[in-house]
């Protein structure tokens, strides 16, 4: 399991009220487990394993310690009742046809209920009235849980019945369109390397597309079984820059893996030669919350493309990154981006302890910051380090400075 930031605790706050709105809002339903996945306080990966019953529960996989989840299952049912909502027990298979076994999330009975269930709002439970016929209703629901568990052969059978019974139906060629597309991947596990491209772009954009709008929230798991087909057919395909698209990161990113994504990435030849490669992997370490090591790759991508670093700078979500970038440019609104790494280091000097984990940084302000700082904490004398920086850029030297007081 990836070393990470525990990131509920690092913003001082548990899940609140508005986070489970914009849920609600967004996909209609709210659901722990759609919610530590989406955060990835819970890997996808591990996720898809308990799912193919390849490990038993959840229990040791959770980016959290065992009281945090206890505070989190508690302010999820006070917010929840607090918002109005109503909870509905749902249940979690095995993905397949062969395998239907009943999954738990955790041994622990009380909180594997609390971890799967779906809080929707009143009038969005499905209403069972005795005075009224629900059979297209369920039937649909039947067909939506097949679709998402992966029980393919048995959606096809379950759509022939819906449309029986709700034959107006807008999503009717949708369904049969997604049913047909996974019977094909699931027939077609190989690709050849000429297949790949033409994979990549019929599911990339068509297929994704198709998927969202016919299953909305529930077309995360359906995807996912197609790009990781198509990521384990890409494994070992060189990176090329004229197709950035197809490379086994992109397809990872997509699934979405950040852990394995981070390894692969790692693992390449030619990650710091390549922009498109170097900013997934700052991608990847963001979303598992390894907030220093993207802070040093976001150094290493300045280096190697300050025009694509800058513009992805503007647009950083991650907010430790964004409050680093910001204060640099409030500091002083004319110097170059390329002084930034030497600034994160002024500000982060607890980077250093991980220098050794990545390439040499090359700028000379950088390098210059780099020697400072170390001189700092060995309690080094610090004149000689001075100097250099001074003639290399004398307002970081001043900007030093003043951290010393």
């Amino acid at each position: 399991m990836l070393n990470i930031e525990n990131k509920l605790e690092r913003n001082n706050r548990m899940i609140n009220i508005a986070i489970i709105d914009q849920q609600i809002a967004r996909q209609g339903r709210f659901c722990l487990i759609d919610w530590l996945l989406e955060e990835n306080l819970l890997d996808y990966a591990d996720y898809e394993n308990w799912r193919n019953a390849q490990i038993e529960t959840l229990d040791d996989k959770f980016h959290l310690d065992k009281k945090s989840i206890k505070e989190l299952l508690l302010q999820t049912d006070k917010h929840c009742k607090n918002l109005g909502l109503v909870s509905e027990l749902q249940s979690f298979h095995c993905w397949g046809e062969k395998n239907t076994q009943l999954l738990s999330v955790t041994h622990n009975s009380g909180e594997n209920e609390q971890l799967t269930r779906r809080w929707l709002r009143p009038q969005d439970l499905p209403q069972l009235d005795l005075f009224m016929d629900n059979s297209a209703q369920l039937a649909e629901h039947e067909l939506l849980d097949a679709l998402t568990e992966r029980r393919f052969e048995s959606a096809q059978k379950l759509l022939q019945v819906y449309a029986k019974l709700n034959s107006e139906c807008p999503r009717l060629g949708g369904y049969q369109d997604l049913i047909n597309y996974a019977m094909h991947i699931s027939a077609c596990p190989k690709l050849s390397a000429d297949e790949i491209e033409d994979e990549w772009d019929g599911l990339n954009n068509e297929v994704t597309a198709l998927a969202k709008e016919v299953l909305g929230a529930l077309s995360r798991d359906y995807l996912a079984f197609a790009w990781r087909r198509l990521a384990i057919n890409m494994a070992g395909i060189e990176f090329d820059g004229e197709k950035p698209e197809l490379h086994i990161s992109s397809a990872l990113l997509q699934i979405p893996d950040y852990s394995q994504a981070i390894q692969v990435l790692n693992g390449d030849k030619a990650l710091y030669t390549q922009p498109v490669l170097l900013l997934r992997l700052i991608q990847s370490y963001s979303k598992v919350h390894q907030y220093e090591h993207a802070l040093i790759n976001w150094c290493h991508l300045i280096e190697l493309d300050s025009q694509l670093a800058e513009s992805a700078l503007d647009d950083c979500k991650d907010e430790q990154v964004r409050s680093l970038w910001s204060d640099f440019w409030e500091i002083k609104d004319d110097w170059s981006c390329e002084l930034f790494p030497a600034y994160v280091f002024l500000k982060k000097p607890e980077l250093l302890h991980l220098m050794q984990e990545f390439p040499e940084l090359k700028n000379e302000a950088t390098t210059a910051m780099k020697n400072l700082m170390l001189a700092r904490l060995n309690a080094d004398n610090e004149i000689s380090a001075r100097k250099n920086m001074k003639a290399i850029n004398g307002f970081l030297l001043t900007l030093y400075l003043k951290s010393t007081n």
